[in-house]
């Protein structure tokens, strides 16, 4: 088998998807992101495995043993954007982004981030941008519902400046593949996390505007229930992330 670091819990969420609703269509339209963008996950995923996991007819999509055993491991992972209570849903670890709120669980450093301004290339060819990022306020906007200030931020940049931004106009979405799929599709500007949009910048799907701004940088936490003993397996996903934050910034 090859070695698995370089998938991410978005195949895995994919291809959880194409199952269960047996068509690559409705699979990208639940995760808010492209048929090929899904299609990609699944060729990636077979390609790491060295096995195949679905069989595609022109009618229908049929699971093959290895694809049913992939499936079942996959639905029992630990993923989702919503807060949880680590203790009472017996969850192993969660990750948290930002400022961490006082509490009796332990948090293990995994990086650091910022969020980037970016904007589909068609976005961009239809709308004049403003030079100055002061006036970029009136452009469409795609935010993540679940802030609680959605389309109000503070931004930053190397000569010491900053501006704060407050966007008029807005699409809202309650996740971050949500919102990457609509501002990839011409829907807005939107500004996201450096890591869920840095292969799509360097694929072409979407391009960073006014460069030189983003927010200050915040922190990454794996975030452990309260204890001394961590479990192999959690640690071995804690050294994966810290290994993955450490090459995506450089």
């Amino acid at each position: 088998m090859s070695d698995l670091r370089n998938l991410t819990f978005e195949h895995l969420l994919n291809y959880i998807a194409v199952v269960e609703t047996g068509s690559f269509t409705r699979a990208a339209e639940r995760r808010g992101v492209g048929k090929t963008t899904v299609s990609d996950s699944l060729q990636r995923l077979e390609l790491e495995l060295g096995a195949t996991l679905l069989v595609r007819t022109t009618r229908r999509i049929s699971v093959t043993e290895a694809g049913a055993s992939f499936f079942e491991t996959s639905r029992e992972i630990v993923s989702g954007d919503r807060a949880i209570d680590l203790i009472a849903e017996g969850v192993d670890v969660a990750i948290r982004l930002g400022e961490l709120a006082d509490s009796s669980h332990r948090a293990v450093r995994i990086g650091e981030y910022s969020k980037w301004l970016v904007a589909g290339p068609d976005f961009v060819v239809r709308n004049a941008l403003p030079e100055d990022i002061g006036d970029a306020s009136n452009l469409a906007f795609v935010g993540l519902s679940v802030l609680a200030q959605p389309s109000r931020f503070e931004l930053c940049r190397a000569a010491g400046d900053s501006h704060e931004i407050e966007f008029v106009t807005g699409l809202f979405a309650d996740t971050v593949y949500a919102c990457r799929a609509a501002v990839a599709e011409g829907a807005g500007i939107g500004l996201l996390p450096d890591f869920s949009v840095r292969a799509d910048i360097a694929a072409g799907r979407l391009v960073r505007v006014y460069a030189d701004w983003s927010t200050a940088p915040m922190t990454i936490h794996a975030l452990l229930p309260p204890g001394r003993h961590t479990a192999p397996k959690v640690r071995a996903l804690i050294d994966m992330l810290q290994d993955h934050s450490r090459v995506a910034s450089r």
